[in-house]
């Protein structure tokens, strides 16, 4: 088991020599985001903490950080967010007299900046201290879904055919437990 202020010391003493390296940056940045939670005193392995609060004080700070060089290209969404292609696809099947639907909810979306296309998604699947796999399977099912939407979404505004969208790729990220699944 390593101490707190150990690892805060491991990741001083390694953190600017791997600024030289974008694939060692990337990695070390998460230690270093790691150990400011631990810095501020955020147990992240705190029996009672809720999957709001993991994503709100650990992945959000994390995600947005290891993204900070791409804000110009990319917009990053956090918190049951809704996708706006499944808002879309609910809304296609009503006519005007139905309330628009805001779609289903996903905990992070990253999208270019406009024309608003969405290729990633993240859902936070419970708290890094407690294991339910009802919870985990039901939100994989729930990434794959919201991937289908995305992808019809994208041919349904640009159209073109099956040779183009094998190029094509989106992504699912799923955090569960002290594991990251994508």
């Amino acid at each position: 088991m390593v101490k707190a202020s150990d690892f805060r010391k491991a990741v001083n003493e390694n953190f600017l020599s791997t600024r030289d390296d974008e694939s060692k940056e990337f990695a070390w940045d998460f230690a270093y985001y790691l150990a400011n939670s631990f810095d501020h005193g955020n147990d992240l392995l705190h029996p009672k903490m809720s999957e709001r609060m993991y994503r709100e004080i650990f992945i959000t700070p994390v995600i947005r950080s290891l993204f900070r060089k791409k804000n110009t290209d990319l917009d990053l969404f956090f918190g049951e967010v809704s996708l706006y292609a499944s808002a879309e696809d609910a809304d296609l099947k009503k006519n005007d007299a139905e309330e628009r639907s805001s779609g289903r909810k996903i905990d992070v979306v990253w999208a270019t900046k406009p024309p608003k296309v969405e290729f990633a998604i993240g859902e936070v699947s419970g708290p890094p201290n407690q294991r339910q796999h009802s919870h985990f399977f039901t939100d994989k099912i729930k990434i794959g879904k919201m991937l289908k939407i995305m992808l019809n979404r994208i041919v349904r505004v640009y159209g073109g055919n099956s040779s183009i969208f094998s190029l094509l790729k989106l992504y699912g990220l799923q955090i569960y437990g002290k594991c990251f699944q994508y």
